[in-house]
């Protein structure tokens, strides 16, 4: 891993959040028909290669992530996570870069992944070894007219797997739901880290990047905390606790 990507941990920490009963949240899930889960969340699932099925793919949303380098917490972006599973039952290895799968949105363009990881390590190329499994998240900074729910009905993850006889890829969609709390409060406790180490792509702010968005290229040099957007209210803010 270079410096030029990163030199850090990242650690993703879900926490408590009390729900007001009257007040409305969204969530987002895949509009692909399934009864498929990844970490509690409803996933889409693809057999492939289609005509020879050696394997699958899942992709499920967290919703928004805050990301804050470590030390600068004035600093901000604001992002759609993404977790894609990748499960491999050939006889050779598949690869992901993770700098070719792509968040579009609605008439904004795609662009790639700011910081990848994966259970095994950062990226960007991720390789799924025979009879193995991969998970890898993926971070899209967001545009800053669309820095909550309300402001993103919908968007697509353009997928791609290069498994060993071709690249597989698809056109994942993601709908938004307002969902209205039953319960007080709900809570999730997960943390990844310390070894769980990022991908920072340096080259982001050339490479497909969302009209408005920018970088930081000291996010690549700095420890990176990335939260779920909680937010504390029922006007915007899709991701995880409360807001399922």
């Amino acid at each position: 891993m270079s410096k030029r990507t990163t030199a850090a941990a990242l650690s993703v920490v879900f926490g408590a959040l009390a729900v007001a009963g009257c007040e409305h949240h969204y969530i987002y899930r895949p509009t692909v028909a399934t009864t498929s889960a990844v970490a509690g969340r409803l996933a889409s699932y693809y057999a492939i290669p289609p005509d020879a099925p050696r394997g699958s793919v899942q992709l499920a949303t967290f919703g928004f992530a805050d990301i804050h380098p470590t030390g600068a917490e004035d600093e901000e972006l604001r992002a759609i996570h993404v977790r894609m599973v990748v499960s491999n039952n050939d006889d050779t290895p598949w690869k992901i870069d993770t700098r070719e799968q792509l968040l579009a949105l609605p008439a904004n363009g795609q662009s790639r992944p700011a910081f990848a990881s994966s259970d095994v390590g950062p990226g960007p190329i991720v390789e799924v070894p025979p009879q193995g499994k991969r998970t890898i998240d993926l971070f899209y900074p967001l545009p800053e007219h669309m820095q909550e729910a309300s402001d993103l009905p919908e968007f697509d993850t353009l997928w791609k797997v290069e498994t060993s006889t071709r690249i597989v890829g698809d056109r994942t969609p993601f709908e938004r739901l307002e969902v209205v709390p039953r319960y007080a409060y709900e809570y999730d406790d997960y943390y990844w880290g310390p070894g769980y180490y990022p991908y920072y792509d340096p080259y982001y702010v050339h490479g497909g990047a969302f009209v408005g968005v920018r970088v930081a290229p000291s996010f690549g040099h700095r420890p990176v905390v990335i939260r779920p957007s909680h937010g504390g209210g029922g006007h915007g803010h899709g991701g995880h606790g409360g807001h399922r």
